[in-house]
Formats: C-alpha cells, structure tokens, sequence
C-alpha cells in the first residue's frame, strides 16, 4: 500500500526523514536506516543517515545534500513476505517543469511479531 508521506532533510547533518506524522511506538535500526512503527506495528517513518551516501549506494547515483533538501513529498511502499517485510521509498522532486522520481530500497527487516 502506497501512501504520500511528508520528507524533511537535516543538511547539516545529513539526515532524511520520511514520514506520515504518525506517533512512533518503537523503531528497528537497520544499517543506516531506522525504520519507526506505531502502536499497531504499522510503518509510519524511515530515518536515512549518512542520506547523501544511502541514495549514492542504493541508486548508484550521485545526489548532492542541496538536491536532498528539495525532495518534499514521498511515497512509502510496504509488502510482506513471510516474515520479512520490504520498504521502498519514492521521493519525488519537481524541476523545470517536470518530476523526477527517486526510488531508495530499505534493507529488508524481520517482520515485528
């Protein structure tokens, strides 16, 4: 189920939020990302450290952190399989008088129960 999400990116130190604004129970830290759960274990944010360098290992694409700052509505993606649980996450941007679409794999994480 795809949603649209609020993004917020801290520059200075490097860090991108997505998130749909919902209270956060308990987070799973996966690598670089933290992945936030509300009280229902549904996934209601991810957290991006070291941002710059997640998007430039998982697209093979260089995005500099003023690129990053511009991304301001996403779209979380969420499927189970067994127990595991995918995440994708869509930022999108719009630049000369198009979108562009960026899309960040989340590490695959046990699902919580």
């Amino acid at each position: 189920m795809a949603r649209f999400a609020k993004v917020e990116y801290d520059k200075e130190h490097d860090v991108l939020y997505v998130g749909y604004g919902k209270k956060v129970e308990d987070s799973l830290k996966v690598g670089d990302f933290v992945i936030d759960f509300s009280k229902g274990d549904e996934m209601v944010g991810v957290e991006v450290f070291d941002a710059s360098k997640a998007v430039k290992d998982l697209n093979q694409a260089k995005i500099s952190k003023d690129m990053l700052s511009k991304f301001t509505v996403a779209q979380i993606t969420t499927s189970r399989m067994r127990e595991l649980m995918f995440f994708v996450v869509a930022l999108y941007i719009s630049a000369n008088n198009r979108s562009e679409k960026l899309l960040l794999q989340v590490p695959n994480v046990a699902a919580l129960n």
